[in-house]
């Protein structure tokens, strides 16, 4: 198995997982989406992808 390039503390993955699991379908598609989990991630994990560092230090 390869090394993980980082890793996040207990807690704060555990509450990004259980943030995820409680997620309710998207009214609109019937089904969880990309864009919920990503929020969820980022919300309650602080885990955010790479894509919004540029818009974050434009401001």
């Amino acid at each position: 198995m390869q090394r993980p390039d980082h890793f996040i503390p207990d807690d704060q993955l555990t509450r990004a997982a259980n943030a995820i699991a409680n997620l309710e379908p998207c009214p609109f598609k019937g089904r969880l989406t990309a864009d919920q989990v990503i929020r969820a991630l980022g919300e309650f994990g602080d885990i955010w992808p790479a894509s919004i560092e540029k818009l974050i230090e434009r401001g």
